[in-house]
């Protein structure tokens, strides 16, 4: 993912909030502290003891061309459409959203109908979000 301005990201972890951003050039799913602490304040207390977490090497590197590594890996109950599905993802000390990688659309079989700004994931159709810097969202809760 690359912004051309440090503010266009600040908007985009705004307008992301309980949402993935759609991000083919992420080799991995990776999220930012404060977004996914705010994604646990949003979910039902009976869906915490879904949540798994482990130690990560795994290190990301973004339009900066700074590498950051991972604080660790957690796997997080999302809900795509109407499906409830474990998600997983690295957090790291950066603020940004959640950004979902190629690897995981690939998984849930994901074919993006830009005509219409759907997809269609789990065999299910699913309307995306456009944000004002143009990137696919789409909604976790």
């Amino acid at each position: 993912m690359t912004i051309d301005h440090p503010s266009h990201l600040k908007g985009l972890v705004a307008e992301a909030w309980n949402c993935a951003v759609l991000d083919s050039g992420a080799t991995k799913t990776v999220c930012g502290r404060i977004w996914y602490n705010t994604y646990l304040q949003s979910l039902p207390v009976t869906e915490y003891s879904l949540i798994t977490s482990s130690e990560s090497t795994n290190i990301f590197r973004f339009g900066d061309g700074q590498q950051v590594q991972s604080m660790r890996q957690v796997c997080i109950p999302v809900k795509i459409g109407s499906m409830d599905v474990m998600l997983e993802t690295d957090i790291i000390d950066r603020d940004i959203p959640l950004l979902l990688s190629r690897e995981s659309m690939k998984k849930a079989g994901m074919t993006l109908y830009f005509e219409h700004d759907t997809a269609v994931i789990f065999g299910t159709p699913v309307h995306l979000t456009v944000t004002k810097s143009g990137h696919y969202t789409l909604s976790l809760t």
